[in-house]
C-alpha cells in the first residue's frame, strides 16, 4: 500500500504512519481483523500493492496511536502495556494485542483505548457492537494464555467534547474521558463467535459484506404533497421508515394526494472509507442497481 501526501502536510506524519503499520506478528488473523468484513480483509490482501491511501485520510487513526502511546507511558508499574496474545482456533493461529491489562484480586481487567466522536456514545451509550467483540476475543486470548479475567472495558477519549455540549442535550457524555463497561460472555458464546469468525476468514471464496459491514444507512420513503398547478412539492412533507407507514400518512393527512418516494440508504464505508471499493464487484453491483 502506498501512502500518498497531495495537500503537502508534513513529513511527520506520513513518517508517523509508515512506523506504527498493524501487524498480525506472525499470526493468521489478528482479532480487528476477524471482527471485520472477510470481504474487504480479503481484497486488501490481493491488491495490496495497488492501494493507495492520502495521509489526511489517516489523521484520525494517527490521533488514536497517538493517545494510545502517550497513556503507554503513565501506566503503573504493574500493569501490562501492549502485550500481544496469540491462541488457536480450529488450527488457525489469531493474536491480538491489549492495551492495557491491570491485575486485582479477582483476576486481570482489560482496557482498550479508543478515540470516537461523542455522538458515537450518545447513540450506543453502553460502547458499540465492535467494541464487545474485540474485548471478549481479548478475554479469550488471555484465559487461552493462562490469565484470569475479571473484567472487560472501553477507555473512551472523545475527540470532539466541548462544554457548550452538555447544554445542547441531556445525553451528551459529561466528560471528555468516559470509562465504558463491556459485558463479557459465556465463554460458550464466546468460542461460537471465534470459531464462526475464523471459518469466515478462511473461506476460499468472497462472501458480500453485510449492510452492517457496508455501514449502510436504513432506506426511507419521503411523502411529497402537490402544488396547486399540479407539480410535485421540492420538499418532503414527511420521511418515514416504512413505505407502508409513507402510504397510510399519504391517505390519512394527505387526502391521497401526493406521492411516496424511496430513498435508498447509502452504503457509507463503500462510498468513503473502504480502501478496496475501487476492486469490489458488490459495490460497482450495487451502484448499477442504484442508477437504475
Amino acid at each position: 500500500m502506498r501512502i500518498t501526501n497531495q495537500y503537502n502536510l508534513p513529513e511527520s506524519f506520513v513518517r508517523f504512519e509508515k512506523r506504527h503499520q498493524h501487524s498480525k506478528a506472525g499470526a493468521d488473523f489478528s482479532v480487528t481483523e476477524i471482527i471485520d468484513s472477510p470481504r474487504i480483509s480479503k481484497l486488501k490482501s490481493r491488491y495490496y500493492s495497488r492501494i493507495e491511501e492520502d495521509i489526511s485520510t489517516r489523521i484520525m487513526s494517527i490521533l488514536g496511536t497517538a493517545v494510545h502511546n502517550i497513556l503507554e507511558q503513565g501506566a503503573s508499574e504493574d500493569s501490562i502495556v501492549e502485550e500481544r496474545l496469540h491462541m488457536n482456533v480450529n488450527g488457525v493461529e489469531v493474536s491480538g494485542q491489549i492495551d492495557l491489562q491491570t491485575e486485582t484480586e479477582e483476576g486481570i481487567v482489560i482496557s482498550d483505548y479508543k478515540t470516537c466522536g461523542a455522538f458515537s456514545l450518545q447513540y450506543e451509550p453502553t460502547g458499540k457492537k465492535s467494541w464487545a467483540e474485540q474485548l471478549n476475543c481479548y478475554a479469550a486470548l488471555a484465559e487461552a494464555n493462562g490469565k484470569r479475567v475479571a473484567s472487560l472495558e472501553v477507555v473512551a477519549v472523545i475527540r470532539d467534547w466541548t462544554a457548550s455540549g452538555l447544554k445542547r442535550s441531556d445525553d451528551y457524555p459529561p466528560r471528555a474521558v468516559m470509562v465504558v463497561p463491556i459485558d463479557m460472555w459465556e465463554p460458550e458464546k464466546r468460542d461460537r463467535y471465534l470459531a464462526d469468525r475464523v471459518a469466515r476468514h478462511s473461506e476460499s471464496g468472497l462472501r458480500d459484506c453485510s449492510d452492517e459491514e457496508r455501514w449502510k444507512r436504513p432506506d426511507q420513503f419521503a411523502v411529497y404533497g402537490t402544488n396547486k398547478d399540479g407539480s410535485q412539492s421540492k420538499r418532503a412533507t414527511r420521511v418515514l421508515d416504512s413505505p407502508i407507514d409513507a402510504e397510510a400518512f399519504l391517505l390519512s393527512k394527505m387526502n391521497g394526494v401526493g406521492k411516496v418516494r424511496a430513498r435508498r440508504g447509502e452504503n457509507i464505508r463503500c462510498q468513503s472509507y473502504c480502501p478496496v471499493s475501487d476492486w469490489c464487484a458488490q459495490w460497482k453491483e450495487i451502484q448499477e442497481k442504484d442508477n437504475g
